[in-house]
């Protein structure tokens, strides 16, 4: 199963279009990134250049097969 789902800056949380952009802008899919600069951090994901990383829960609804289904 693929999931794509888009994800915005913390910073585009004032966007004077977030609340009437129906189609892309939506205040939950504003996430805080972390920076990753250390240089430990850098060689133990194998980057050469500071890298952001978030987090987020997907929530699956489910889902029950009529009878006979498999």
């Amino acid at each position: 199963m693929r999931c794509w789902w888009e994800i915005w800056r913390e910073d585009f949380a004032d966007d004077p279009h977030l609340d009437s952009d129906t189609t892309f802008a939506v205040r939950s899919a504003i996430v805080q990134l972390q920076k990753h600069e250390a240089p430990d951090e850098l060689k133990a994901q194998n980057q050469s250049k500071p890298f952001y990383t978030t987090e987020f829960d997907f929530v699956l609804k489910p889902v029950t097969l009529c009878s006979g289904e498999s």
